[in-house]
């Protein structure tokens, strides 16, 4: 062939982020894992087999870092690349499956069509103790069930609402420990399928729980409740810890911001530190009364307009005290956005500020809703 139809061509190409299957196994049946992993078998029959064996399986958010920023991959069709984890120590055995390749295909000595790499490239961001084959695979996880136990000090433990047979256990530990460090080189692939910009943790440096840590929940086990227990450990942790001046989150997501704002108002609420947020005051005040708290500059600005309506709810949106509010956020907006809105006719201006205030407040709305 001198060339390929771009229809044809289309036909061999594969997005990247559902090629790859991220798979949790757990479970003493070592036969029914080597089964479930040779693609010879019929994984819905596998399933109706009487066996302890228990498999997550979801796919990555993000692996751009791995396969280039479009997500795709050519030259293969039915393509699998499954990255099998053992659910305990996290070792892992790499398996790419596909029904065919272009390669295969005959072509003229004028063109060369070659499929892209697809094993040497994800290789890069896992661990280098993978595992080679299916059968210690299945003795790994085996023998992870039997045997494995968290690595560090135990710091919390927490019971999820609905479920108060099982107990979930908040563990820390640190570079100092060489078996932590073999077990976060095989984690911190999770950071490149679902941190978005994420980047690898310096292993060599010790102060990294200080000043700089990464949060995940991993998609089968978000919406339990797993992350507010997590971060309001972690809070508690900052603000018990003199070397932490405050907590600060460098480009979270939305989610992330939904659950950090829900917490720390349920928390305010709670202790009773919500009833500082009555009245408006300067930040220079607020720090002063909140500093014990350790939360950021910019969310303790979010927190005491969150808490601040949370006092307001009752009142009027016509009220003295609901115009005290629409003024006082409005000067926080036009102080963030000032470059922009100075550059507006002061029509213009009214009509962005007010727009904006709009939004944040409906969403303020929403997220005081979820507390």
């Amino acid at each position: 062939m001198n060339s390929l139809d771009p229809e044809v061509a289309a036909k061999w190409v594969t997005n990247s982020n559902d090629a790859t299957i991220i798979r949790l196994f757990s479970g003493e049946d070592t036969m029914t894992i080597e089964k479930y992993l040779d693609k010879k078998h019929d994984k819905k029959e596998l399933g109706k087999l009487e066996s302890d064996v228990d498999i997550v399986e979801f796919n990555p958010d993000f692996t751009y870092t791995i396969y280039g920023d479009l997500e795709r991959i050519f030259g293969y069709k039915n393509l699998e690349i499954s990255v099998n984890i053992s659910s305990g120590s996290l070792k892992t055995y790499l398996q790419i499956d596909y029904d065919s390749k272009i390669d295969d295909l005959e072509h003229t000595s004028n063109v060369v069509i070659k499929s892209d790499e697809v094993e040497a490239p994800i290789k890069n961001f896992l661990s280098d103790d993978l595992i080679p084959s299916r059968l210690e695979f299945a003795a790994q996880v085996s023998d992870d069930t039997i045997n494995f136990r968290p690595i560090g000090k135990k710091v919390f433990e927490y019971t999820l609402e609905n479920e108060s047979h099982s107990k979930y256990i908040i563990y820390e530990s640190d570079f100092t420990d060489s078996n932590f460090v073999s077990f976060h080189k095989r984690l911190q692939a999770f950071v490149m399928f679902y941190i978005e910009g994420g980047q690898y943790i310096d292993d060599t440096d010790k102060k990294w729980t200080v000043y700089t840590f990464q949060f995940l929940i991993l998609p089968p086990f978000q919406q339990f409740g797993h992350g507010s227990n997590l971060y309001n450990y972690i809070r508690e942790a900052a603000a018990a810890n003199p070397q932490v001046y405050d907590l600060t989150v460098e480009d979270p997501n939305e989610s992330f911001d939904d659950m950090r704002d829900k917490n720390d108002l349920r928390f305010l609420i709670k202790s009773g530190n919500i009833n500082l947020l009555k009245e408006i005051k300067p930040l220079r005040s607020l720090k002063e009364e909140m500093g014990k708290l350790k939360f950021s500059t910019k969310q303790l600005t979010r927190i005491f307009e969150l808490g601040h309506l949370y006092h307001l709810k009752s009142k009027s949106t016509e009220s003295e005290d609901m115009r005290n509010y629409r003024v006082c956020v409005k000067k926080r907006i036009f102080k963030q956005n000032y470059d922009i809105l100075i550059s507006l006719s002061d029509a213009e201006r009214k009509d962005k500020l007010k727009d904006t205030f709009n939004n944040v407040y409906q969403d303020y709305l929403r997220i005081l809703s979820l507390v």
